[in-house]
Order: C-alpha cells, then structure tokens, then sequence
C-alpha cells in the first residue's frame, strides 16, 4: 500500500513493503529514503494542527500600524485618506491566509522513541486515514509476530 503527499516543494512517499515502511522524501533536489520496521511503530496516535504563525505575526503587526494610523488622525495629523483601509485590508489578508495555512496532521509514536509525522489532507483525508489504518494494523501483526517467535526460542 503507498500514500504520497505533495506538498510542493516536498514530496513524501509512504510505501508498506513486506514488514517495513519505505518513507522516501525529495525537496529541491534533496532525495532521503529510509526504512522502519513494521514491529517498531506503536498503535499510539495523536492527531494535531500546525499552521504557520509568520502570517499571524504578520496580521498583528499591520494591525498595530491600522491602529497608529488611526489615532494620528484623531490627533490632527494629516494621513492619507484610504490609510486606514489599507493597513487593515493587509492585515486582514493576512490573517485569512494564517486560517487557510491550517493543516491536520497524525503523529504516529515510534517505539524507539521517536515519531512519523503523515498529513492527513494529501491527497484526501480518507486515503490518509486508511492508510494509518492498515500502517497499525500491519504494526500490530508485525509485533505479535515478533512476540510470538520470541517466545518459541
């Protein structure tokens, strides 16, 4: 089973091979391949949000610079007649494009510690969530396995 996400520049490919996960990766030119063992991933899943902040900053800043526009033409001082209205559209903009950059993510806990991180709108949420699905429960057999021949030595 295989579930690629493009997220250009980035490129993620997932693909469930025999009892490993093949995660190959290329940006710009940039190729990493690695390989997790099926028995090394935890049935533990966490599903979180990242957006990315600079264009919350981004939104504050130019709303600050609304602000300060407005009082100094309350005080007297001449100002453009449309400043207000610009300053408050770019940051507007801007906080439209913070709501926009919100994307759900899954963070699947590896049993050595460490984490597979698999967005769940590339391509579609259904894809990504079956895949998650058939990842663990291939993890899970994998573990079984494992244990099972473990305890026969």
């Amino acid at each position: 089973m295989t579930l690629t996400q493009v997220n250009w520049p980035r490129k993620i490919v997932f693909e469930i091979s025999g009892d490993f996960l093949l995660v190959k990766s290329s940006r710009w030119g940039n190729y990493n391949e690695s390989k997790l063992r099926l028995d090394n991933i935890s049935s533990e899943r966490l599903e979180m949000r990242t957006a990315k902040s600079a264009y919350l900053v981004s939104s504050a800043i130019f709303a600050i610079i609304t602000l300060v526009v407005f009082i100094s033409r309350l005080s007297g001082v001449e100002v453009d007649s449309y400043a207000e209205l610009i300053w408050l559209s770019i940051s507007l903009t801007c906080l439209l494009l913070f709501n926009l950059s919100i994307r759900p993510f899954a963070k699947i806990i590896l049993l050595d510690g460490g984490a597979l991180y698999i967005d769940l709108n590339k391509p579609n949420r259904g894809k990504a969530t079956q895949f998650i699905g058939e990842l663990m429960r291939r993890g899970r057999y994998e573990r079984s396995a494992h244990n099972q021949h473990a305890d026969l030595n």
